[in-house]
C-alpha cells in the first residue's frame, strides 16, 4: 500500500523548509564572519542585494555586541578640546 498523497507532500514541504533553514543560516554565517553583502549577493547568483538582505537573520547576541557611535566617541577628550 502507497503512502497517501499528503504525506508525500508534507515530507517534501519539510525537505524544503530544511534546505531554506541551511541557506538563510549559511548566508547569516558568512555575513558576521565578516563577508561583504556583495560578495553573499554573487555567491548565492542574486541579482539585487535585497533578494540577499531576506536571507540574513541577526542573532541576539550579536545585537548585544553592537555598540552606539555614541559610546564610541570620547567625550572627556572632545570636552577637553573644545575648552582650549
Amino acid at each position: 500500500m502507497s503512502e497517501p498523497r499528503w504525506s508525500r507532500a508534507v515530507a517534501n514541504e519539510c525537505r524544503l523548509c530544511r534546505v531554506r533553514h541551511k541557506r538563510h543560516s549559511f548566508v547569516t554565517q558568512l555575513v558576521e564572519s565578516g563577508v561583504e553583502i556583495t560578495i553573499v549577493q554573487c555567491l548565492l547568483g542574486h541579482h539585487s542585494r535585497l533578494v540577499t538582505a531576506n536571507y540574513l537573520h541577526v542573532r541576539r547576541e550579536r545585537l548585544a555586541q553592537v555598540q552606539s557611535p555614541l559610546q564610541l566617541l570620547d567625550l572627556a577628550r572632545a570636552k577637553q578640546v573644545t575648552q582650549h
